[in-house]
């Protein structure tokens, strides 16, 4: 490819080449190299819709082995992603791992909301515009109607809220695009913070359907416990097998890591990030603070000492250089890499129904009819596969909730040392209501109570090799004792009958049966337990009703500990003590009562943290096993289906099956043609490279 793709940004139909594309000839090179990219994106997406047909094609024929609906879909989505000329960035990871921070200190502005707790309601499309602006949609569809709104409006709906219960309320809303003056975002550029994944299915699935869409990553992970195991053996082997190799890596939070430990996080995240970088992993890997750099560049003056140690600019100049040398030619060689994967799939389809009519129909009924029992074998194992994916389930629900509720009965003693140096409480001692009196340092109490206990429950859930981790690696065991034993054995019977039918076998591959497995415990959140505080479990709605305005707002996480009613009745002080003393003892009994009623009810409500915790996760579980047996079944239907159509073809006759194996032939032939095109627009794409 020539220097010229390089300097041409992608546009929407414009010209606007930049700086030097605004006079003389760097205007006229500019203009040339988005004239030759332009040219490049045809050629692909005429490789892409001769695809698209092969695979329309196959569809109408009932599905054979795999069958080939996934490929029209992921072929539709990719055509979409061509023709839109802009550049999408994901900043994607696991929830409260602080992507919307570190976005809002990319466009050094504070857009999207950042609290301890998940925020992110919807995934948001943020791009370049002159005035602020932004737009709600309830629908994926791009033709689907949007709301009008202003960034406050935007702002609002965009964070998650709780309701009087203090469970979380559903968005109505599944995705939004912002526009702002934003400069990172000036040349056609969008960046997209995604609803974090393992939080909700709803928020994860609307995040994974955006992905075939982006061009490139940002992998956000904590220093602490950063590239989890689940991390690199599902979201980052996933990210891989959608093509996205262009992923720059932001361990965030790393201040939080003590100075005698970092270089032994930097070395481990380097291991693990060099083997899905593309590139040097010098240029890919970045140890951050993204809130010290929303901090420095917020404050008045920028504060360039913290914000240059945030580590943040060496992430946006390594951003910077790869948006102006390599967006053009990613932009097309992600997709041409995806079709590559799609043509491969789609001819294992053709080759498998053609075996099928190089027998006789004879053969193939015959074969069919013995199978009975195989079949019936066969469904009767998918029946064990579905009652011990099921009680695995059932029992990890059982013993993760019994685990977390030790866990979190262990913390009990601990929570008076929680306030060992608490902040300097605000009373109004003259103020004759005494919720008003106390309602500032009834919030404080509450916030450092409750972020105390979410940094345990954060340490239970994502500290590498902690109770968590160890526990899900003695439940992938057990799963792998109970069903991975049946999974082989469907596996060995299906590919015994797909011979039989078609003469050809695919070797089962243990290793990619365990990893299947592997996948299921991806579906039990390694989050933080952050929506397990007391505000969430120990809802007292009556307590709530009881108290109004600024005094039930300032009290809302204490209510639920039966702390209001104390504070409500009369405090009883030294008849002579003056205002000062009062206000001195009452800050002291009142921590000292605070952090006693907080460990009572923090001990009572144990369990029910623990099951309201455990039943999301066995409810994210068991939907994976509903996947995992249609998958399963699938693959019987299929091959069963493309053996019927095998069958009525050859009964019709010697012309109908000649002119089925000239058609197969003839997309063969096609496909073949498509990869060896395909293949050579790729080479100077790959050789580019830097």
């Amino acid at each position: 490819m020539s220097r010229h793709v390089h300097d041409a940004a992608p546009g929407d139909g414009g010209h606007d080449t930049g700086r030097e594309g605004r006079d003389g000839r760097d205007g006229r090179e500019g203009e040339e190299g988005l004239a030759v990219w332009n040219a490049q994106r045809a050629v692909l997406g005429g490789l892409f819709e001769r695809t698209r047909a092969i695979a329309g094609d196959l569809e109408r024929v009932p599905a054979g082995p795999g069958g080939t609906a996934r490929h029209t879909h992921t072929l539709d989505e990719a055509i979409k992603t061509l023709r839109r000329t802009t550049f999408r960035i994901m900043v994607f990871g696991d929830f409260s791992s602080g992507k919307s921070t570190l976005v809002n200190a990319l466009l050094r502005a504070e857009l999207l909301p950042m609290k301890e707790n998940p925020t992110t309601a919807f995934t948001t499309v943020v791009g370049y515009g002159e005035g602020e602006g932004a737009t709600l949609f309830q629908g994926l569809d791009p033709g689907s109607p949007g709301l009008q709104a202003t960034i406050s409006q935007f702002r609002q709906a965009v964070e998650l809220r709780l309701d009087d219960r203090g469970m979380l309320v559903e968005s109505p809303y599944l995705w939004g695009q912002v526009r702002g003056p934003y400069a990172l975002l000036r040349d056609n550029v969008e960046l997209i913070d995604s609803a974090g994944t393992n939080e909700s299915p709803e928020r994860e699935n609307v995040t994974l359907a955006f992905l075939p869409q982006v061009d490139a990553i940002i992998f956000v992970t904590p220093a602490r416990g950063a590239f989890k195991d689940r991390d690199v053996e599902h979201y980052l082997k996933m990210l891989a097998d959608l093509g996205h190799k262009e992923i720059f890596f932001a361990v965030n939070q790393f201040d939080l890591i003590r100075p005698r430990d970092r270089e032994d996080v930097r070395r481990r995240c380097r291991t693990i990030a060099e083997s899905y970088a593309r590139r040097p992993v010098a240029r890919r890997l970045f140890f951050v603070s993204a809130y010290d750099a929303l901090e420095a560049r917020t404050a008045r003056p920028v504060d360039e000492r913290l914000d240059r140690e945030s580590g943040v600019p060496e992430l946006e100049a390594a951003l910077a250089d790869f948006l102006v040398h390599d967006k053009a030619r990613i932009k097309l060689l992600r997709p041409a890499e995806l079709l590559g994967h799609q043509i491969a799939q789609l001819d294992k389809v053709v080759m498998e129904r053609r075996l099928l009519l190089n027998r006789s129909a004879d053969q193939l009924r015959e074969t069919l009819d013995s199978s009975r029992d195989r079949r019936e074998s066969l469904m009767q194992t998918l029946g064990h596969i579905r009652t011990g994916l099921n009680g695995w389930v059932a029992e990890t629900e059982q013993l993760l909730a019994a685990e977390l509720e030790r866990f979190i009965r262990g913390l009990v003693p601990e929570v008076p040392r929680w306030m060992d140096h608490p902040p300097r409480l605000k009373l109004r001692p003259f103020k004759g209501d005494r919720m008003e009196r106390y309602a500032g340092a009834i919030m404080q109490i509450d916030d450092v109570l409750n972020r105390r206990l979410q940094d345990e429950l954060r340490e239970f859930a994502g500290r590498e090799d902690g109770p968590l981790e160890r526990f899900m690696r003695k439940r992938e065991e057990a799963l792998e004792r109970s069903v991975l034993p049946l999974l082989q054995d469907y596996a060995e019977h299906l590919e015994e009958l797909r011979a039989d039918l078609t003469g050809s076998r695919r070797p089962v591959d243990e290793n990619a049966l365990r990893e299947w497995l592997r996948d299921m415990s991806m579906h039990v959140p390694d989050r933080v337990l952050a929506r397990t505080s007391p505000m969430l479990s120990w809802p007292n709605a009556a307590g709530a009703a009881g108290f109004g305005t600024a005094g039930a707002a300032a009290g809302a996480g204490l209510f639920a500990l039966g702390l209001v009613s104390w504070i409500a009745a009369p405090v009883v002080l030294s008849a002579g003590a003056i205002v000062v003393v009062t206000a001195r003892l009452a800050k002291r009994r009142l921590v000292e009562r605070a952090t006693g009623e907080y460990a009572d009810a923090l001990a009572g409500g144990a369990a029910r943290i623990a099951g309201q915790y455990t039943e999301e996760c066995a409810e994210g579980l068991r939907a994976w096993t509903g996947h995992v047996e249609s998958e399963l079944a699938a693959e019987l239907g299929g091959l069963i289906a493309a053996t019927e159509e095998a069958i009525a073809s050859l009964e019709e006759g010697r012309t109908k099956v000649e002119g089925d194996r000239r058609q197969l032939d003839t997309w063969d032939t096609l496909l073949n043609g498509i990869a060896v095109e395909l293949s050579e627009f790729k080479r100077p794409l790959i050789e580019d490279v830097r």
